[in-house]
């Protein structure tokens, strides 16, 4: 079988199996269980949870938004699915916004940049001030807007390398990092974006490449689907989140500071997609994790780095 054809079965397995996922009405309701750490946003403005991300400012706070189709703002939410406040971005569009990453200089980030088909050219990150969720005042605007492309992606429409989408991005090292969302493999891809270029449109190189392992979900292959990542404040641990499992990085760094940093996996938490649905939001919660699925459900997972294999929610013994 030639590469296209492969690639476009492939995209056909991630799209049904998508598909699956977002097929609630076969699946009993999830519920709300202090046992199993699971919560819902109390909102229904919060309609499809794509991006979340703790306050490093305001204690108990976390800042999340909806993906495609909705204006632009940021809600204010606690971990037990409370909202408390909305906020209007000003100077900001939403085409498919689809992670949120902070920084430690109170600054939040919006990727703009979803891309289902590969063909976008108007790629870019908002970065925002954060305000304070008890402010009267409900409206922010974008400082400061980082356009960019892939500069190893074929413009042309191309089913053989399907691999320019992403849901997932984080602040490391006072740059922005990308991670991909492949449909014809079994990888991502890191990007750097350098926020001292934002007067340009930066062509970014692949930093690193990362193969996950994946498995099939309702027995198709939903392959590099990467749908979320968060750093936690110590920097030295990534969480990248997929539709069935989760991934923990440790990030090191050479001596040499003009070096990239080194990421390898260490652990993966299996996810019950019966349970968990289509999760496309992961944030770092001290040292526990939450995932947000896109009906507005938010899940705990006390102990991401507990040693052995690793299911969510875990199996009945």
């Amino acid at each position: 079988m030639n590469r296209p054809t492969a690639a476009l079965r492939h995209l056909l397995a991630a799209l049904a199996a998508g598909w699956a996922l977002a097929g609630c009405a076969v699946f009993p309701p999830v519920p709300t269980s202090p046992m199993l750490g699971v919560q819902n946003l109390a909102s229904r403005e919060i309609d499809e949870l794509s991006g979340l991300v703790k306050s490093r400012t305001h204690p108990g706070v976390f800042w999340a938004h909806n993906d495609s189709g909705d204006s632009p703002r940021i809600f204010a939410v606690s971990a037990r699915g409370e909202v408390l406040g909305e906020f209007a971005v000003e100077g900001a569009e939403s085409v498919d916004w689809e992670d949120i990453a902070i920084d430690d200089s109170g600054n939040l980030f919006l990727g703009d940049f979803g891309n289902n088909l590969n063909t976008r050219t108007d790629l870019r990150v908002y970065r925002v001030p954060e305000p304070d969720p008890r402010s009267k005042r409900r409206s922010i605007e974008s400082d400061l807007v980082l356009p960019y492309r892939y500069a190893d992606q074929n413009r042309r429409f191309d089913l053989a390398e399907f691999d320019y989408d992403a849901e997932a991005l984080f602040h490391l090292d006072g740059a922005l990092w990308i991670a991909t969302k492949h449909r014809s493999d079994r990888e991502t891809q890191l990007y750097r974006l350098p926020l001292a270029e934002a007067s340009s449109e930066p062509a970014l190189r692949p930093v690193a490449r990362l193969a996950l392992d994946e498995s099939p979900v309702f027995g198709l292959d939903i392959l590099g689907n990467v749908t979320g990542a968060d750093l936690h404040p110590d920097g030295r641990r990534l969480a990248l989140l997929t539709y069935d499992a989760l991934f923990i990085l440790t990030v090191e760094r050479d001596s040499d500071v003009h070096a990239p940093p080194r990421f390898e996996i260490i652990r993966r938490i299996e996810l019950d997609t019966r349970h968990t649905r289509q999760v496309e939001a992961i944030a770092w919660d001290e040292d526990e994790l939450l995932l947000g699925n896109e009906g507005g459900f938010l899940f705990r997972i006390a102990d991401p780095l507990a040693p052995g294999p690793r299911r969510y929610p875990p199996e009945p013994e």
